[in-house]
């Protein structure tokens, strides 16, 4: 299983850009996203955890409802929500992750109401990782 730190995807283009990169037929990315909504339109990110993820942890936020709405239950494999720390995000991607899975935290969203700010949330990530290596 591998990581990928991109917290500073607080957008949803910026989310596609990193799932259509990494992404590919296998739907192997357990993506961690979510958050503050800043009046964004979710539908096209949506479509695109769709095509490219296997499971979606939804840290708790406006951003977060949105994307939902975007997406039925049936459209991955597993999704959790209302997630408030980065630690249990984590757990339960790692639970679920198998060999050949990528789990990718790209927001698509602010991190404000869970995390200070951007840096925050990937330090919070990129700690967790390092202790677990």
């Amino acid at each position: 299983m591998k990581f990928y730190n991109d917290t500073t995807a607080t957008s949803p283009d910026a989310t596609i850009v990193a799932l259509s990169a990494l992404g590919s037929s296998k739907k192997n990315i357990i993506l961690l996203a979510g958050g503050a909504d800043k009046k964004l339109d979710y539908k096209g990110l949506a479509k695109e955890i769709k095509k490219y993820t296997k499971a979606l942890i939804l840290f708790k936020g406006e951003a977060s409802d949105k994307i939902k709405t975007n997406i039925r239950t049936s459209d991955v494999q597993m999704l959790v929500e209302n997630i408030l720390t980065m630690e249990e995000a984590v757990k339960i991607a790692r639970e679920n992750a198998k060999k050949g899975d990528i789990v990718l935290l790209s927001p698509g969203a602010a991190s404000f109401g869970v995390f200070k700010n951007e840096f925050d949330r990937g330090d919070r990530f990129r700690g967790i990782i390092k202790n677990i290596k």
